[in-house]
């Protein structure tokens, strides 16, 4: 589509290039009017907007069929608003009414598309970070089955699992209890547990070795205050390895 630039009766410059088909151009008129769609006079609007196409075709430049069809309209709805009969007032008024609601909602619909274009250019500028790599942090899953001949110790494998889970649940599900036993009296029992045992590694389950869970949870505390006073040192070299506890210097 041509970007030459004409004149319209106005002296107002116009580039059909930068329109996108006539209902954009009939809307920039308006604006220029500076009143709204249902209040212009559409007989004036369609003047400017016939005067912009026979400038153009003077000029032998190719106009889209679609601005012609438009003005071919305009020129209808004109010459009966201009000679309407009596009777024909209401029918010729429908007309009107219905270039400029094309008008109004092309104006809504493009609000839209800046609007999206807008969020379109924000979320351009958001940058998301890849996934990071989590092939460390997958646990070994066991696809054994108990197929009727397995070891004793497949077995015994097999069980211990189960156990460990079932009791893991537990501990998401049982509600702590009030009992009489206070962080402060658990330290004493471990360290005299510590004491007894008299080695340079303390076995994680000689500790936590509780007859509920209301103990492994006090027990939990009192060593992990005991770490904060630097009295033990909590160790583990691998993800789910191993938890070594080992006296620290103000033991």
């Amino acid at each position: 589509m041509s970007n030459q630039k004409i004149v319209d009766s106005n002296d107002i410059n116009f580039s059909l290039g930068n329109f996108n088909g006539p209902l954009d151009l009939l809307l920039e008129l308006i604006k220029k009017k500076n009143v709204d769609i249902f209040e212009v006079d559409l007989v004036e609007l369609a003047t400017q907007y016939l005067k912009i196409i026979e400038d153009l075709q003077a000029k032998d430049i190719d106009i889209a069929s679609e601005y012609l069809v438009m003005a071919s309209e305009l020129i209808y709805i004109k010459a009966r608003l201009i000679l309407s009969d009596p009777e024909e007032v209401k029918e010729v008024e429908e007309d009107k009414m219905r270039i400029l609601r094309l008008i109004a909602e092309y104006q809504e619909f493009k609000k839209i598309s800046q609007d999206l274009k807008l969020q379109e250019s924000k979320r351009n500028e958001v940058f998301i970070k890849k996934p990071s790599n989590t092939e460390g942090f997958l646990k070994e899953i066991d696809e054994a089955a108990l197929d009727g001949y397995g070891t004793t110790s497949k077995l015994i494998k097999t069980l211990r699992k189960m156990f460990e889970r079932n009791y893991a649940d537990k501990l998401r599900r049982i509600k702590l209890e009030t009992f009489n036993l206070s962080p402060s009296e658990r330290r004493e029992q471990i360290r005299a547990i510590i004491d007894q045992l008299n080695l340079d590694i303390i076995p994680f389950e000689k500790l936590f070795s509780v007859p509920s869970l209301n103990h492994f949870v006090i027990t939990l505390i009192a060593i992990l205050d005991m770490s904060r006073r630097e009295e033990l040192v909590l160790n583990q070299d691998y993800q789910f390895d191993e938890i070594i506890i080992r006296k620290g210097v103000n033991y």
